[in-house]
């Protein structure tokens, strides 16, 4: 009991910080500089990737698809990092990459892959995606995102 409430003020400090530190509202910024043009899947039209000038991408596409396919394309010129890493963190394979630092890290990250191997979110996300009711519509973003990020890797 006394953990869940440990968890609850901390997620309750984190939304309090956050809305303590704005300065207010902020002011829409002009799109200025084009990303170099991903090369779209022709089947999924053209895409048109701005960023305005505090860094934030503005995705333009032709169908949903290419919108998508934008969204993957800029996510991972932005957070590839931290996509790779929440994907290795997820599957339990963090000690593949960053073990070798101290005994006591390596046991910690061994421990973290097992147990996350055991609950196996990856299995269940991979059991879903394979389910043959699983909306078309929602496939079909998911591919044309994935699509993107691996072009972006890939350039």
């Amino acid at each position: 009991m006394a953990k869940m409430w440990t968890w609850l003020g901390m997620a309750l400090m984190a939304v309090a910080a956050g809305a303590c530190g704005s300065d207010g509202p902020v002011e829409p910024q002009p799109v200025v500089e084009p990303d170099p043009d991903p090369d779209p899947d022709p089947q999924a039209g053209g895409v048109e990737i701005m960023r305005d000038v505090r860094g934030v991408p503005h995705i333009y596409g032709e169908t949903r698809a290419a919108a998508f396919y934008g969204l993957g394309w800029a996510s991972a010129s932005d957070r590839l990092y931290q996509m790779d890493y929440a994907r290795r963190f997820m599957r339990g394979r963090m000690a593949e990459t960053f073990a070798g630092e101290s005994p006591a890290v390596d046991a910690k990250l061994i421990d973290h892959d097992r147990r996350m191997r055991v609950l196996g979110f990856h299995r269940n996300a991979d059991r879903i995606l394979a389910n043959p009711d699983f909306p078309a519509d929602i496939r079909e973003a998911i591919d044309a995102y994935v699509e993107g990020v691996n072009d972006y890797v890939a350039s």
